[in-house]
């Protein structure tokens, strides 16, 4: 009998047909990834920024302990937004399903000359069993500008299964010195069902913004494999504290096959008007390549706004 999934992948089937393999974020983008023969991974990403048109790299390297049942990550960014990390994992043999991990994060953002150094440390343990898993952590997040904003968080979520039905729900707290101002900055429920070829998710998530605005989201995903080829997906989603022109939030879309070494996707968000595309050419067993364009269908013939991107993958 499988495990039960991490609450971070119910509904993952439709969040990743919507979102994977659209290479318009970047104007360009190289990805590679190597595996040696003592169970070393490393993963190597450059991209060239849209706007400013700099280019940044990524380098992470995991490499494997089998003696202790551990691992070790590091990564390093040039894009000193996205930041840097070190990861250490470890499985007790004595607790199976058991994985405790620490991690350090140190990023910096720039915005308006203004910069903002942000140093992070997390404590996490994660457990999975046939109808249950759960993952709790206690990250402390430190601010160079800003003390005062030095406040521990505590999350935890947790999911029971049963056949294909799921369920989920997390909370984030922040732990400050002052017991009286705990309050808890997110939550949400999540229900679920799966197959090998169907799912369909309902979710709720609520949360606060840096502007104490709380953001209350109700929402469904769908996911159909209709065929060996064929592969459709939608989301609706609704902000109800929110009141704007377009109050519910609709995208669909589906991946084609056109053969083993080619696949066609596109997808629309009517609520920004946006149609991409992208095709995802194989050129051997290590090498594909993706093309992707985002078009505005308000401004289809006059205006700007349109984006294209390449990006290209080597694995072995």
């Amino acid at each position: 009998m499988s495990n039960a999934p991490w609450f971070g992948d119910l509904g993952k089937k439709a969040k990743d047909l919507l979102k994977k393999n659209y290479p318009t974020k970047f104007a360009g983008e190289l990805e590679a990834s190597f595996k040696a023969n003592n169970d070393t991974t490393y993963k190597a990403n450059i991209n060239r920024d849209r706007k400013t048109g700099t280019l940044s790299g990524k380098l992470e390297d995991t490499v494997k302990f089998p003696d202790y049942n551990a691992e070790g990550t590091a990564s390093f960014s040039t894009d000193s937004n996205e930041g840097s990390f070190v990861k250490l994992a470890w499985e007790p043999p004595q607790v199976r399903g058991l994985k405790t991990i620490i991690q350090a994060n140190a990023s910096s953002k720039y915005d308006e000359g203004k910069v903002d150094d942000k140093y992070s440390g997390t404590l996490q343990a994660d457990y999975r069993a046939p109808y249950f898993s759960t993952s709790a952590f206690l990250k402390y997040i430190i601010k160079a500008q800003k003390p005062k904003d030095q406040q521990p968080v505590l999350g935890l979520n947790g999911v029971l299964a049963y056949e294909g039905f799921r369920i989920g729900g997390y909370f984030e707290t922040k732990l400050p010195h002052n017991e009286e101002a705990r309050e808890v900055v997110k939550y949400g429920l999540t229900l679920d069902y799966s197959s090998s070829d169907f799912s369909f998710t309902g979710y709720s998530q609520s949360e606060k913004d840096s502007e104490d605005k709380e953001k209350a989201i109700l929402g469904v995903s769908y996911y159909h494999k209709v065929n060996d080829d064929l592969e459709v997906a939608s989301d609706v989603f609704s902000d109800i504290n929110q009141q704007d022109e377009y109050p519910v939030k609709i995208s669909f879309g589906g991946a084609y096959r056109l053969d083993k070494y080619s696949t066609f996707r596109g997808k629309l968000d009517v609520a920004e008007g946006k149609l991409s595309l992208s095709y995802q050419q194989k050129l051997s067993d290590v090498a594909s390549v993706t093309l992707g364009t985002e078009l505005l269908t308000n401004h289809l013939i006059a205006g700007g706004g349109h984006k294209f991107g390449i990006g290209l993958n080597l694995t072995n």
